[in-house]
């Protein structure tokens, strides 16, 4: 069965400490800036919007979109008119930089054998850069654009979550279109890789070249982790059963973290299409994207909403099951405006966040007697709803590809 690495960049690839690299890498694009403000004035605020993109944590605003609306107001800077001196920055003086970073044969060898046997790669790098800032490590790292074909690059122009955020892994898997299979995140850092990795429920290898020997820990429900050099990661993929490498899905924190997931990789992947595209079926007994956001958005605000409420106000509420597919046709969702209805899904489904956001950990136990399902509580109904998300994802994925 094909497996899906997500890999970290920095420290974990590519030799590169991020703490010796960030100082003169803020210096050097101050210099590039300097006609406009102080060196200490951009150092300043590119923390401060760098620190707001960390912080960021809805669905319908990208990273790059939350970097432009404070850095550059803040420093009075035109967007438009200072964007080719920073291309020329990245292109030539930021190049400077490689000297600080090293080439690791673990790395390479661990990635030409993923590759030899047909596996997904995701660059999975904090996505506070721009694509044009983390593609020249890539190429440090030893993994040129025109020799290396990666299944993904995180970059802050396409994410809406940053590490170390569950969402952002979410996010990443929504994106290639949930695939089947095993997961596993390898990275250096144990707050940014490893423990939000392991709250979504994925597998995890914490890069650790103290440890001689690879420490494998499985516990009733939680996913498989190990830790220790590059070179022990296929051997230890290669020990474990893949069922023990499976994504696990099974908290509410992870429920939430796909639920943000769905509108902010919808809205990346379908950056490039017309509304007339998203109207078109790519078959004669498929849906459209348009009849999926608005199928998304009635069951949000016609079944999840209405159910959480319920359960929240009711002790033992009854549930009764609703097919929801029938209103494609019943509701004539073809003849709308496929952008409207995403944007109509966007909102609907980040007050169904708030919500979710707001409940204790006894309000998601809260009991119910469903239809089809029997006794039940909120917790495994958000799990059925989020794998429905997944589901729709990977169908939204498949169709948008289609159609370009």
């Amino acid at each position: 069965m094909t497996k899906t690495y997500l890999i970290d960049l920095d420290d974990t690839l590519l030799g590169n400490d991020m703490d010796i690299f960030i100082p003169p890498y803020l210096k050097l694009i101050a210099g590039t800036l300097k006609e406009y403000a102080t060196t200490n004035e951009v150092i300043q605020a590119m923390m401060e919007a760098t620190q707001l993109m960390m912080d960021q944590d809805q669905p319908n605003i990208t990273l790059k979109n939350k970097f432009d609306e404070y850095f550059y107001p803040k420093l009075g800077i035109n967007f438009d008119s200072v964007q080719p001196s920073l291309r020329e920055f990245y292109a030539t003086r930021y190049l400077q930089l490689s000297e600080l970073t090293q080439e690791r044969a673990e790395a390479k060898e661990l990635v030409d054998t993923l590759k030899s046997r047909g596996d997904r790669i995701v660059i999975a790098t904090n996505p506070l850069f721009p694509d044009f800032a983390v593609q020249p490590r890539i190429d440090w790292a030893g993994f040129p654009k025109d020799k290396y074909d990666f299944e993904m690059i995180t970059t802050y122009d396409d994410y809406h979550f940053s590490k170390p955020s569950p969402a952002y892994y979410a996010e990443i898997l929504a994106q290639i279109g949930w695939p089947e299979g095993p997961v596993i995140m390898i990275g250096n850092d144990n707050e940014n890789d490893i423990e939000p990795a392991q709250k979504l429920g994925l597998a995890t290898f914490y890069i650790n070249n103290e440890e001689d020997c690879v420490h494998r820990y499985v516990l009733d429900g939680e996913p498989s982790y190990a830790r220790g050099w590059l070179d022990k990661i296929i051997p230890w993929v290669d020990s474990v059963p893949e069922e023990n490498l499976m994504p696990s899905f099974h908290t509410p924190e992870a429920f939430i973290s796909i639920l943000k997931s769905t509108p902010a990789a919808t809205q990346t992947l379908i950056r490039s299409l017309s509304k007339e595209v998203m109207g078109n079926r790519t078959s004669d007994d498929s849906w459209s994207l348009g009849e999926i956001f608005l199928h998304l958005r009635d069951v949000d605000m016609e079944i999840n909403l209405p159910r959480i409420k319920k359960l929240l106000t009711e002790d033992d509420a009854f549930i009764t099951a609703v097919n929801a597919d029938v209103w494609i046709e019943e509701r004539q969702y073809q003849e709308r405006d496929p952008l409207e209805a995403f944007d109509d899904f966007m909102n609907t489904r980040i007050e169904l966040l708030n919500l979710l956001k707001s409940l204790s950990d006894a309000d998601w136990m809260r009991s119910a007697h469903h239809t089809i399902f029997g006794p039940t509580n909120l917790k495994e109904l958000i799990r059925i709803t989020s794998r429905h998300d997944r589901l729709h994802m990977q169908q939204i994925h498949k169709t948008q590809l289609s159609l370009k």
